[in-house]
């Protein structure tokens, strides 16, 4: 009898062990498993797998947010979100790819972050100094004067995990629709001051397309000319409206936008860009819709 009860003692005592163990916080990362991540790799799907790898017990991936250095390069930050214990984590990393995909990884410090509690967000906040600027996250009880487009995660109580970006100078913050924003949330080129040319050709020599004309739309006394180029694992694209005055042809105006290739690939763009030249109002639809004005490199573009 008294041996029965010792090991049930015993039993006890190590299920206690192993449950105080499986209570404790994720373990902060060794040197060495920096080191394995934190390197350039030949793709830009290497260097995201190699990430995932890393990140243990991984639930799903929020985002990516992609931003556009001024040396061309896309800064992007992956949220790897994964549950310990009821307790909600994101894993934060840094990916910098050029134009032939390479991509170098660069890990948080600290790497995990305690996000909920309970499933509700911790009243935090916390920054990340990056190429890119500031990025300011802050979690806890959702403010209505706030744009809940910024927001990462709205949990049912009403408590969130928000971003805020402030941006170096000369960077575009990629939206969640694909259209390129500046420092001032404007979109990219949109600001430009247009002027008149005494042809169109001599209007689009001059704003310099990057990428090559796929096609173009006519809405009104202005065409819209379509530009696409790769970059990476990305698909970017610019739109240069220009607007026929008599025997001038006013420009200067840009629309910019990327996608990733996959997403396209996949047939999952629908963006919506509406705006007015000249006081006349248009709504230009990307997706992939088969009855279309254009279609070009797997997108089909509809003007309104």
């Amino acid at each position: 009898m008294k041996r029965m009860i010792v090991i049930v003692v015993m039993i006890v005592m190590m299920l206690s062990v192993v449950w105080l163990i499986n209570l404790k916080e994720p373990e902060p990362l060794t040197e060495h498993q920096r080191q394995t991540v934190e390197r350039r790799f030949p793709s830009y799907k290497a260097a995201e797998e190699a990430v995932l790898l890393q990140s243990n017990e991984v639930e799903g991936t929020i985002g990516p947010y992609f931003y556009k250095l001024p040396n061309q390069h896309y800064f992007i930050l992956h949220l790897n979100d994964f549950e310990h214990h009821n307790d909600g984590y994101v894993n934060i990393s840094f990916l910098d790819m050029d134009k032939n995909g390479k991509t170098t990884v660069k890990l948080a410090d600290p790497y995990t972050v305690k996000v909920t509690d309970k499933e509700k967000f911790i009243d935090q906040s916390w920054d990340e100094k990056t190429p890119a600027g500031l990025l300011q996250f802050k979690g806890g009880i959702v403010d209505r004067g706030d744009n809940l487009d910024e927001g990462i995660m709205l949990s049912d109580d009403e408590t969130r995990l928000a971003l805020h970006s402030q941006l170096n100078k000369g960077v575009i913050r990629v939206d969640s629709n694909g259209l390129w924003r500046d420092s001032s949330n404007y979109y990219k080129g949109y600001q430009n001051k247009t002027k008149n040319y005494s042809s169109t050709t001599a209007a689009l020599k001059e704003i310099n397309p990057h990428g090559e004309q796929v096609g173009n739309l006519k809405k009104g006394k202005t065409i819209f000319y379509i530009y696409q180029q790769p970059y990476g694992m990305m698909s970017e694209w610019m739109i240069i409206p220009v607007i026929k005055q008599g025997e001038q042809f006013e420009a200067g105006k840009t629309i910019q936008f990327s996608f990733e290739k996959q997403t396209i690939k996949d047939k999952q763009v629908n963006t919506k860009f509406t705006n007015q030249i000249e006081d006349v109002p248009f709504t230009l639809h990307i997706n992939h819709q088969k009855e279309s004005q254009l279609s070009a490199k797997g997108l089909s573009f509809n003007i309104k």
